[in-house]
């Protein structure tokens, strides 16, 4: 006997699923992971980064750049 293969989740379908889930998850390669949770420390440390980056931006120090060319 063999499991019936899962089927993949395209970005559009996650995007829709995780809206009502709880916690946090990841989609690769059209399978969807659990995620631990964030640590304190962490979202620290990315409110410390945005936080220098547009201050930078905002001195003139760095300016920010969108290339979105394939």
């Amino acid at each position: 006997m063999t499991a019936a293969p899962k089927s993949l989740m395209t970005v559009d379908e996650f995007l829709a699923w995780a809206e009502a889930q709880p916690g946090r998850y990841e989609l690769y390669n059209g399978v969807v992971y659990a995620m631990t949770p964030e640590r304190a420390a962490h979202a620290e440390l990315k409110f410390a980064v945005q936080t220098a980056l547009a201050d930078g931006i905002r001195r003139g120090v760095c300016r920010a750049i969108c290339c979105l060319t394939a």
